[in-house]
């Protein structure tokens, strides 16, 4: 959970109307990440989209996935597993090389 800033509420809401295509968290996400400096991830294609014609840094669930297993954070099986599980939950396919 992040408490916004009041300029971030009004680009939130500036955003909302310009966006009405992508949710309400994935145009908060990207407010956050436009006002701070931080780095954006979704699975929404339309949403990273628009992330990055406003100038945020993105980085892919799948380059996310390969670091925990690269660093030794997680086994690839934790990983996949994780995958299969965001997948059930959103009812959606991933597309991610490990």
């Amino acid at each position: 959970m992040v408490t916004i800033s009041d300029e971030e509420q009004r680009e939130y809401l500036r955003l909302k109307d310009e966006h009405a295509k992508i949710g309400r968290g994935e145009i908060e996400g990207i407010v956050v990440c436009l006002k701070r400096g931080y780095l954006f991830s979704s699975f929404d294609k339309k949403a990273i989209s628009i992330a990055k014609n406003l100038g945020v840094e993105v980085i892919t669930a799948g380059v996310i996935f390969k670091g925990l297993i690269v660093k030794g954070i997680a086994m690839k099986e934790e990983v996949l597993k994780i995958i299969r599980d965001i997948e059930n939950s959103d009812n959606r396919v991933l597309e991610v090389e490990l």
